[in-house]
C-alpha cells in the first residue's frame, strides 16, 4: 500500500513538473518584458496575468483569460458571496481542502453583475482597462486548472491622465489552493 502511494505521489509530481495548464505556458527567450505590453494611454489600467505553480521554476502566461473591472465599493459584496458559499457548506466542509470550499462560479458571477468593464488577456498574457474614469476599483479575475484553483481581487486607482500598471500574479491573489492534495 505505501508502495502504490508513493509511486502515485511521484507520478503526481512528474505530471506537474511536465504538464503546463491550457491557459500557460513557459515564456519564450523573446518575450516581452512585464513592463512591456499593450501601449499605455491615460486613464487606463494595463498589466500581465502570470502565475507559478508550486514546483515551478517559472511562471505561466495566462492567456484568454477574463479580467472583469468593478468599483471598489463592490468589494464587501463580493466578499459576501464568497463567505456565504462557505456558511451553506459548512455541514460538508473540508478543513484539509479548500480548494474543494472555493465556488468560483459563484463570486465570478457577482464580480460580472458589478462590472465597469470586461477584457481578455492577449496571447502574451498582456491586458489593459482603456478609458477608465478616475476612481478607485478592484481587478476580478480567477484560474482555473487541474493542479490548483485561485481569484485576484486587487485593489487600483485610476487618476486623471495617468496610466496604472497591474501585474496578476502569485503575491496578489486573493486565494489560491491546489487541487491535489499532499495527503
Amino acid at each position: 500500500m505505501i508502495l502504490f502511494m508513493r509511486m502515485w505521489l511521484v507520478l503526481a509530481i512528474l505530471a506537474l513538473a511536465g504538464c503546463g495548464s491550457d491557459l500557460g505556458t513557459a515564456p519564450s527567450p523573446t518575450s516581452k518584458k512585464p513592463s512591456e505590453g499593450p501601449k499605455a494611454e491615460a486613464n487606463s489600467i494595463r498589466g500581465r496575468a502570470t502565475i507559478r505553480l508550486r514546483g515551478e521554476s517559472w511562471d505561466q502566461i495566462l492567456r484568454g483569460m477574463e479580467l472583469v473591472l468593478v468599483p471598489a465599493s463592490a468589494k464587501d459584496e463580493i466578499i459576501a458571496v464568497r463567505d456565504r458559499t462557505w456558511r451553506e457548506r459548512a455541514v460538508d466542509f473540508d478543513y484539509s481542502n479548500g480548494a474543494r470550499n472555493l465556488d468560483l462560479v459563484s463570486i465570478g458571477l457577482k464580480a460580472v453583475s458589478l462590472k465597469t468593464d470586461l477584457v481578455k488577456t492577449d496571447a502574451e498574457g498582456y491586458y489593459i482597462f482603456q478609458k477608465v474614469k478616475p476612481g478607485k476599483y478592484l481587478i476580478y479575475g480567477q484560474y482555473k486548472s487541474r493542479y490548483a484553483l485561485g481569484y485576484w481581487l486587487v485593489d487600483v486607482e485610476v487618476k486623471d491622465g495617468q496610466s496604472t500598471v497591474v501585474n496578476l500574479k502569485n503575491d496578489n491573489m486573493k486565494e489560491v489552493y491546489n487541487v491535489i492534495s499532499s495527503h
